[in-house]
């Protein structure tokens, strides 16, 4: 497991986990926003999903339920992380 996608509306959170995950030598790629969860594990193809819970829009929850219901992502690991 070496690929990362971390999902986070604050920035500044998403820099220091991209960092300290890529000191760890894992491969990062970050979003701080996403209306398609899918379409971002589609072009990444992570191994692992770090998701904030509380954000805009669709909450990290719903976005885990959304990749658990599909074939295709449910088997990739999911965090979800948040500051409540």
């Amino acid at each position: 497991m070496n690929k990362v996608l971390l999902i986070d509306d604050d920035v500044d959170l998403l820099d220091v986990l991209e960092s300290a995950l890529a000191y760890f030598g894992f491969e990062v790629k970050t979003s701080s926003y996403t209306d398609d969860i899918h379409a971002l594990v589609t072009i990444h193809q992570p191994d692992l999903v770090i998701i904030d819970y509380i954000m805009n829009g669709i909450n990290g929850g719903e976005m885990c339920s959304m990749l658990k219901k599909k074939d295709s992502t449910k088997k990739i690991p999911v965090i979800i992380l948040s500051a409540y």
